[in-house]
């Protein structure tokens, strides 16, 4: 029963860890409202996986704002019915290497951007989606470990065959040897047999 409890209580930690929250995030010099998550993984992996999030959402033709993507006039039905301009940024969590924070910061455009106080219901969907967002990097990275170990078992058949083909020729070899070993005893034998005929003659 402690052992499950322990095991309980680890699971609730590690979900506590991955719960979106509000921040403020510094856009093109000036702090705005954004939202926040921390992601147990490298930042190349989890900008890979927001990638492919926000492309299989519909969002593309991102431009770069300061290390920020914007994606002007989207529609991100996620998130909302309406068009706003959507900013997305995944960078590493401190020192750590293994982890990334990811923001998305939203405006309705000339500088409106959307904070808890007046639009709650779209920092809401947007924790949401940050939250859901965890599984789509576990599953990324999931495909990233088996397409890893993949090519390792592929080279681990590779050297399996070519030592079972090295094997098989060794004893071919080994064979053609003994072969030759008795083709060439008898060649002896029949030589030392001619010499001794040769002595015995004198």
């Amino acid at each position: 029963m402690k052992r499950v409890l322990v095991i309980l209580g680890f699971l609730s930690s590690g979900f506590a860890f991955s719960q979106a929250m509000e921040a403020n995030a510094e856009i093109d010099k000036t702090m705005r409202p954004a939202v926040q998550i921390t992601i147990k993984n490298n930042p190349k992996t989890t900008q890979e996986a927001l990638d492919s999030k926000l492309k299989a959402e519909g969002l593309k033709g991102s431009k770069n704002v300061k290390g920020w993507s914007l994606y002007e006039g989207a529609l991100f039905s996620k998130i909302s019915d309406t068009k706003m301009d959507y900013y997305f940024k995944v960078e590493q969590n401190g020192k750590i290497k293994e982890e990334s924070l990811v923001y998305i910061s939203m405006s309705k455009g000339y500088g409106n951007f959307v904070d808890g106080n007046a639009d709650r219901d779209l920092i809401e969907k947007a924790k949401g989606f940050l939250n859901s967002f965890v599984a789509d990097v576990s599953a990324h990275q999931l495909t990233l470990d088996i397409a890893a170990q993949t090519k390792i078992a592929e080279e681990a058949v590779k050297a399996h065959d070519k030592s079972v083909k090295d094997g098989e020729d060794l004893a071919k070899k080994l064979e053609e040897n003994k072969q030759d070993q008795a083709n060439k005893k008898a060649e002896m034998e029949k030589q030392r047999a001619a010499l001794e005929a040769l002595k015995a003659r004198k």
